[in-house]
C-alpha cells in the first residue's frame, strides 16, 4: 500500500513539475522499487522475470476466433454500443482536428 501511495505521489509531483514522461517514469520507478520491497507472503512485490524478452507461447487459442454472435441480443448490443460509440467519436475527433503548423 505504501509503495502504491509513494508511486502516486511521485507521479503527481513529477507532473506538477512538468517532467516529460512523468507517468511512465512513475510506473518504472515503482516497478523497480517493487523488486526490493517484500510483500506479505515473503516474496517481493514485483517478481523478477525469467527472461527479459520472450516470444508468446502460441496465438492459436485466440487467432481468428473473434465472434459477433453476442450482438444478436439486446443485452449484447447494450454492452457493446458504448464502446463502439466511444471509439468512433474518438476517431472522428482525431480526423477532424485541425493540424497545427
Amino acid at each position: 500500500m505504501a509503495l502504491c501511495l509513494a508511486g502516486i505521489a511521485l507521479t503527481v509531483i513529477s507532473i506538477a513539475r512538468r517532467v516529460p514522461g512523468a507517468i511512465v517514469l512513475g510506473i518504472a520507478a515503482v516497478t523497480v522499487a517493487g523488486l526490493f520491497v517484500p510483500a506479505g507472503g515473503g516474496a517481493m512485490v514485483t517478481a523478477r522475470p525469467a527472461s527479459l524478452f520472450s516470444l508468446p507461447h502460441s496465438p492459436a487459442p485466440l487467432f481468428l476466433h473473434l465472434r459477433f454472435d453476442f450482438l444478436h441480443s439486446w443485452t449484447g448490443l447494450h454492452h457493446a454500443l458504448p464502446i463502439i460509440l466511444t471509439s468512433s467519436s474518438s476517431i472522428c475527433s482525431t480526423i477532424s482536428a485541425p493540424l497545427s503548423a
